[in-house]
């Protein structure tokens, strides 16, 4: 029976699609409802729970329909080809039975940055909690000379060759570069989960991202 189809969730926000799959009836539904399946795909499931902080939905949309199950196979395969695994939640590039090696290998990897998760929030902690009831003193003339002079050598300060050497902005000019910074489209990293602007997230997140690769 064609009783198969392949489907898409795209985010509502950036309306990007975000995983792909195949199923019938409301297969299409089950990454939302069903909480039993999060154990499957964290990654997905955390994506999908932020949504859900937020009181929205994914857009659910069919790609093809009326295919057999073997068709549907065949089309999941192409779909997530298409748009690049890289770019979705799929753990496998989709197909009858996936790729249990490379399900092993990203079970290793989350195993992996959790504990580098963990680790760098301890130490995150631990840091503060050390802090706390100290005072920090101002840096001396002897500090802040030998900074500027390092800053000089490694050619990280200009001093008078920069344009704005001597010069603070307008108000109203630091007005305008706030709201231009507020006003900037944000991405969600699908490795930290951090939200970023659009000229950062290719420098710092994605494939650059900390916790990508373990």
């Amino acid at each position: 029976m064609n009783e198969f189809y392949i489907y898409e969730l795209i985010d509502p926000i950036y309306l990007i699609p975000f995983y792909v799959g195949k199923g019938k009836g409301n297969r299409i539904y089950d990454h939302y409802t069903n909480e039993k399946a999060q154990k499957y795909n964290k990654n997905l499931y955390n994506a999908i729970k932020k949504l859900k902080q937020q009181n929205l939905e994914p857009i659910y949309n069919k790609i093809e329909e009326n295919l057999t199950e073997q068709e549907a196979f065949k089309k999941e395969k192409e779909w997530i080809k298409f748009y690049g695994r890289e770019n979705l939640y799929n753990l496998t590039d989709g197909g009858e039975g996936g790729n249990t090696l490379l399900d092993d290998e990203i079970k290793k990897r989350w195993k992996n940055n959790c504990i580098l998760a963990q680790n760098k929030l301890e130490v995150k902690i631990k840091k503060s909690k050390s802090m706390k009831g100290k005072n920090i003193l101002p840096k001396s003339e002897e500090t802040k000379n030998k900074m500027s002079k390092i800053r000089i050598e490694k050619q990280l300060s200009k001093g008078d060759s920069n344009g704005m050497f001597g010069k603070t902005h307008s108000r109203q000019t630091i007005k305008i570069m706030k709201q231009k910074a507020l006003n900037r489209q944000k991405i969600e990293c699908k490795y930290c989960h951090k939200l970023t602007a659009i000229n950062m997230y290719n420098r710092w997140h994605n494939k650059n991202c900390h916790l990508f690769g373990g």
